[in-house]
């Protein structure tokens, strides 16, 4: 109830669209910037350190074949795509 009650309020906000336009409206000259591609750089692997002692715990519970290295590229591949 909350939600579709805030989802309402939002909605009211005098700039809205003009935000969610601004969001989703890439800006490519941003990329030529070496600071850009270094903030991005330390993203990744910020967000993949956090992961890791989430991904020992769960490994407690794979099976003793499991095809570890297969997980383990397929969890950064997955993290640094949604990171995008």
């Amino acid at each position: 109830m909350v939600k579709i009650i805030l989802e309402i309020k939002k909605l009211k906000i005098k700039f809205f669209l003009v935000g969610i336009a601004h969001l989703f409206t890439p800006r490519w000259e941003l990329l030529t910037r070496p600071e850009v591609w270094l903030e991005a750089g330390t993203q990744v692997f910020f967000s993949l350190g956090l992961a890791f002692g989430g991904l020992i715990a769960f490994s407690s519970y794979n099976p003793a074949n499991n095809n570890c290295f297969r997980d383990a590229i397929l969890v950064s591949f997955t993290n640094c795509g949604t990171s995008m």
